[in-house]
């Protein structure tokens, strides 16, 4: 499912940047901060052996890549798809957070803006037993550092659906019966990204026809 997801990423990011060929692209490389997450455990039949639990985990920082490319320009209010794939992070299991989303941006003045993230994650982890999609939603500012450069620091909330897990539990030696699980994850991080505006098509080529007619 992972690979798929992947596949499915490139496949939509390459399309979207061939239908907007002119329009802005964006490259991303972003550091999440050590941060927590917490898995919700609900057992459905409520045996009196097992009690719905809540546990919090620490989790070490690490870096994430993105690319962004423009849907819609405007002088004040831009919109962006992008996509993000996030380096495993260790805890008492490693996990990864994927990401497809759209981009929403204000503009207050020519340095700084604010932008909205709303998406869809995949959950790469080494357990079986964890939900595998989420949504994703995330608020940031934006400042510009250079024509081409810029820092954003954002704080992202990730929350999974639920995923129904069956086991067998034995109280005693000669009684056991089965049971339902569902298990549920949120996680949030601060993360501070250094922003590289690729420059479009459309100025490249005008610049060469002004130098042409020199």
């Amino acid at each position: 499912m992972i690979k798929a997801f992947y596949y499915s990423l490139m496949l939509i990011m390459c399309n979207i940047s061939f239908l907007f060929s002119l329009s802005q692209s964006r490259l991303i490389t972003t550091y999440d901060m050590s941060s927590d997450y917490s898995i919700s455990i609900d057992y459905l039949n409520n045996s009196e052996s097992l009690i719905d639990i809540k546990n919090n985990y620490d989790i070490e920082g690490g870096f994430a890549f993105s690319y962004e490319h423009a849907l819609l320009q405007k002088k004040k209010f831009n919109i962006y798809l992008g996509s993000e794939l996030m380096g495993g992070k260790k805890t008492d299991i490693t996990i990864a957070f994927h990401s497809l989303y759209l981009m929403p941006v204000i503009a207050f003045n020519d340095k700084t803006s604010l932008m909205l993230r709303m998406g869809y994650s995949i959950l790469n982890t080494d357990d079986d037993y964890m939900p595998e999609n989420a949504f994703m939603l995330s608020l940031g500012s934006e400042f510009k550092i250079s024509d081409d450069w810029s820092l954003n620091f954002s704080n992202t909330w990730y929350e999974t659906d639920d995923k129904e897990n069956f086991f067998e539990i034995c109280p005693t030696p000669i009684t056991c019966y089965d049971e339902t699980q569902l298990s549920m994850m949120e996680y949030d991080k601060f993360s501070i990204s250094l922003v590289y505006e690729i420059t479009k098509k459309e100025t490249s080529r005008s610049s060469k026809r002004s130098r042409g007619r020199r």
